[in-house]
C-alpha cells in the first residue's frame, strides 16, 4: 500500500471493499440448498425454479452499461451504497409470499449485485494503486467465500427457522457491509472526484495473476481499467472491432460454456444429490459447499498455468476433463461426493479464471482487451444464464436425472474443443 493506503482509513477501506465482495455470489448459491423446500411451498416447476439462479445472471448481462451512468451521476461511492441497500431490501423481502415477489425479489437482486460487479475492481484500481494484484486476488476471494457460506449455513438455518427466514437472513450481512463501507467512504474522507466514463460488461474482478495494470489513481477517471487491463471507455468504441472476431466469440464461448456448468451446478447440485444418491439436505449442502470452496484453489493455481503457451492447452484439456469426472462421477457414484465435488469446485474456479486470464494473454493491446472483455463477457453471461433454466426444463420432462447431466456432459466435452480453440497463441486484435 501507499503511505496513504497504510494508514487505519486504508484498512477500514480494504475491509470494507472486501466486505462488499462478501455479498456478490451468496445470496444466489442460497437458494440451491432449499430449492425442494421452496419448490414445494411455492407450488412451481422445476423450469421456474432454475429462473431463480438464472435471472441474476442475466442481469449482470443487460445491467452493467447502465451501472456507469449512475456511477457518473451520483459517483462510484454512493453507487456502491445504493447497491447494497438495494441487495438488502431484495434478500429480506423476496421469500415472504409467493413466486411472483420470489422473482422480482430476485431480479432486484440481481440489480445489486451488477453494480457491485462492475464497479469493485474500479474501487481496487482506484484506492489501491499501488497493490492492485493483491488486492484484487484478497476480492477475488471474497466472491468465492461469498458462495461457499451460505451453501454450508442454509440447511441449518433453514432447520431452525425454516427456509424463507434462512433466505433473509442473509439480508443482514449487506446491512453490515453497508456501514462499513459508509464508514470507510462517507465522512467526507475521500471526494468523488472518481467517476467512470462508461463501463463495458465486466467480471467481478480479475482472478489472481489476470489483474490489470494498476490505474490512475484516486480520482481514477481516466484510469479505472477492465479486468483485461486498460481504462474503461464507451462500450460503442469498446466493442466495435471484437464483435467482428470469431476469436473473441470462441473465447466468449469458453466463458458461456464454463459458466453455463458452474450456474447450473449451483442451482441443482444439492437437490441432485438428495433425489439420485439419497443424501440428505446437510450433506447435500456440504457438497455445494466444498464446491464452491475449492474454487479458491483452481482460481488461484490456473492463471500460473498458462502463463507459458505450451502449458495453455493442457490446462484447458485438463479442465474439461476434471468437469467430465465430476459430472459423470455424481450421477455414477453420488456417494463419492466429497471427492467429485473437490474436483468439479477446482474445475469451476480455475476455469473461470482461465477466461480471464486469456483474455489479457491473447489481446494484442489495452484497447484490445477491453473491447474482448465486453464482448466475451456479454456472451458469457448470457449462456451461463441458460444453464439453470435448461437444467431445470429437462427435469420437468424427464425421469430421474440421467438427461439433464447428460446435457451437462455434452457440454464438457465441447468445453475442451473450445478450450483449445480459445488457448491459441494468435492474439486478438
Amino acid at each position: 500500500m501507499t503511505a496513504d493506503e497504510r494508514t487505519w482509513g486504508g484498512w477500514l477501506l480494504l475491509g470494507a471493499t472486501l466486505a462488499v465482495g462478501l455479498n456478490l455470489r451468496g445470496p444466489i448459491v442460497a437458494v440451491a440448498p432449499v430449492l425442494d423446500d421452496l419448490q414445494r411451498d411455492l407450488r412451481i416447476t422445476e423450469t421456474a425454479a432454475g429462473l431463480l439462479t438464472a435471472a441474476p445472471v442475466l442481469c449482470f448481462a443487460v445491467v452493467s452499461p447502465l451501472v456507469a451512468v449512475l456511477a457518473r451521476r451520483i459517483g462510484i461511492d454512493r453507487t456502491v451504497a445504493l447497491s447494497l441497500v438495494v441487495l438488502a431490501v431484495a434478500i429480506a423481502v423476496r421469500p415472504w409470499s409467493g413466486f411472483t415477489l420470489m422473482m422480482a425479489g430476485t431480479l432486484l437482486l440481481g440489480i445489486g449485485i451488477a453494480a457491485g460487479n462492475v464497479l469493485l475492481p474500479v474501487v481496487v484500481r482506484r484506492d489501491f494503486s499501488a497493490r492492485t494484484e493483491p488486492v484484487m486476488s484478497a476480492a477475488t476471494t471474497s466472491l468465492l467465500v461469498s458462495a461457499s457460506i451460505p451453501a454450508v449455513f442454509t440447511v441449518p438455518l433453514a432447520l431452525l427457522m425454516g427456509w424463507r427466514a434462512a433466505l433473509a437472513v442473509w439480508a443482514v450481512l449487506s446491512v453490515a457491509s453497508l456501514a462499513l463501507w459508509w464508514l470507510a467512504t462517507g465522512r467526507g474522507r475521500r471526494r468523488e472526484a472518481a467517476t467512470v466514463t462508461t463501463v463495458a460488461p465486466v467480471a467481478p474482478v480479475a482472478p489472481a495473476g489476470g489483474a490489470g495494470r494498476p490505474g490512475a489513481g484516486r480520482d481514477g477517471a481516466a484510469g479505472d481499467e477492465q479486468p483485461g487491463g486498460g481504462p474503461a471507455e464507451r462500450p460503442a468504441a469498446v466493442t466495435s472491432s471484437a464483435w467482428r472476431s470469431f476469436a473473441a466469440w470462441e473465447l466468449g464461448l469458453f466463458f458461456g460454456l464454463q459458466s453455463l456448468l458452474f450456474y447450473a451446478t449451483t442451482a441443482w447440485l444439492p437437490t441432485m444429490l438428495r433425489a439420485h444418491g439419497d443424501l440428505n439436505p446437510a450433506a447435500a449442502g456440504s457438497a455445494l459447499s466444498l464446491f464452491q470452496i475449492f474454487g479458491i484453489a483452481g482460481a488461484i493455481a490456473a492463471p500460473l498455468l498458462i502463463r507459458r503457451r505450451f502449458t495453455r492447452y493442457p490446462t484447458v484439456v485438463a479442465l474439461a476433463v476434471m468437469w467430465l469426472v465430476f459430472l459423470v462421477g455424481v450421477l455414477v457414484v453420488p456417494a463419492a461426493w466429497p471427492v467429485l465435488s473437490t474436483i468439479g469446485g477446482v474445475a469451476q474456479g480455475a476455469g473461470i479464471a482461465v477466461a480471464f486470464s486469456l483474455i489479457a494473454v491473447r489481446s494484442s493491446s489495452s484497447d484490445a482487451a477491453r473491447s474482448v472483455s465486453a464482448v466475451v463477457q456479454t456472451i458469457g453471461y448470457f449462456l451461463g444464464a441458460a444453464g439453470p433454466v435448461v437444467v431445470g426444463g429437462i427435469v420437468g420432462v424427464t425421469v430421474g436425472w440421467t438427461a439433464p447431466f447428460s446435457v451437462l456432459i455434452a457440454v464438457s466435452l465441447t468445453l475442451a474443443v473450445v478450450g483449445v480453440r480459445s488457448a491459441a497463441p494468435r492474439p486478438i486484435r
